[in-house]
């Protein structure tokens, strides 16, 4: 593989298995206020104030600036508990990532919250794996948007052509290929097949499968 990587890391979906937590967290919330029948799938990558917005647009509800936080600091509560009390890890973390450490530098980059992004690196203390950490905070806009994939990258202090991303979600996958990076999908949020279709380099159904995508991309 030669030289060392950047490899950048999404975290829900990729690192833990989070999304039924944060589908019962946003239903229980979307049905107190009578919205019920709430799909996650394509809202999988966006902010949470985002999707509280979109789905009280779509549901015809007014609402201001400050409902729609109320609603979003409630279901993200909600979802760190739950997660706290699961520690839904994917297989392969953090061993996979221990053996890529060893060669490569490593960043977490998620779309959630600082306070998630910190409640994933306590509950599972191995913050020691990364060497960059960014949250949806310290970026103006969400994925798609490719700004944290880009800053990731700039801090890492890799080339384009040496940078890796891993995400599930096609909102990432768009993100990491506008900062210019190599995507690896991991399938889970959505199908192999759509991750391709959106730009993926390889899909993996695990992260035991990681080096070897890699290796296929970098021999």
């Amino acid at each position: 593989m030669g030289q060392h990587l950047g490899i950048a890391f999404d975290l829900d979906g990729v690192l833990i298995d989070s999304a039924p937590c944060h589908r019962a967290a946003f239903a229980e919330v979307f049905e107190e206020i009578g919205i019920t029948g709430f799909d996650y799938s394509p809202y999988a990558g966006w902010r949470t104030p985002e999707v509280v917005a979109d789905v009280l647009k779509k549901s015809q509800r007014f609402a201001d600036q400050e409902l729609i936080a109320k609603l979003a600091a409630e279901k993200s509560r909600r979802a760190r508990v739950m997660i706290a009390a699961s520690q839904p890890y994917n297989p392969g973390f953090p061993t996979v990532l221990e053996a890529l450490k060893a060669e490569h530098r490593l960043a977490l980059a998620s779309s959630g919250g600082h306070a998630s992004v910190q409640g994933f690196l306590k509950l599972s203390g191995r913050q020691d794996l990364f060497d960059v950490v960014l949250s949806g905070d310290d970026v103006p806009l969400a994925k798609p948007d490719p700004e944290i994939y880009s800053r990731s990258r700039h801090l890492l202090d890799v080339q384009s052509d040496r940078f890796a991303v891993v995400e599930d979600a096609l909102a990432g996958v768009e993100a990491g290929l506008g900062a210019g990076a190599r995507v690896i999908g991991v399938v889970g949020t959505t199908t192999a097949e759509a991750l391709l279709k959106a730009g993926a380099s390889v899909v993996i159904h695990n992260l035991h499968e990681l080096p070897g995508a890699l290796e296929r991309i970098w021999p």
